[in-house]
């Protein structure tokens, strides 16, 4: 099997993964009550999926899949999700350094 063919399982195979990912989005949120925060199995397998099919696109020397892979991807690396998932981390860090006064308001 060549390259070309192997990555055309792969991405075939990721292709169908990610059209299911949003159900990770969808059970954290409900498992959580809440959709404020974000999913990181799911932005990985859309990044992951997005890698392949681009290398998928390189491969055949597809232009157009080419170009919408690497905007995929770009966006995905540097895009603003990253902004509310850092604050979350950062409220959890503060969370465990503080124990149970990180929860509770402040008393005046």
């Amino acid at each position: 099997m060549d390259i070309t063919a192997s990555l055309s399982v792969l991405a075939g195979t990721l292709g169908i993964l990610m059209g299911a990912s949003p159900l990770l989005q969808a059970m954290r949120a409900h498992r959580r009550r809440s959709s404020a925060d974000i999913s990181m199995p799911f932005l990985a397998l859309l990044w992951i999926g997005g890698a392949a099919w681009l290398a998928y696109g390189i491969a055949l020397g597809n232009i157009a899949m080419m170009i919408a892979n690497t905007v995929g991807v770009d966006r995905l690396h540097y895009g603003d999700w990253r902004q509310p998932l850092l604050a979350q981390r950062r409220g959890a860090r503060r969370e465990l350094r503080l124990g149970a006064a990180a929860r509770e308001p402040a008393r005046l």
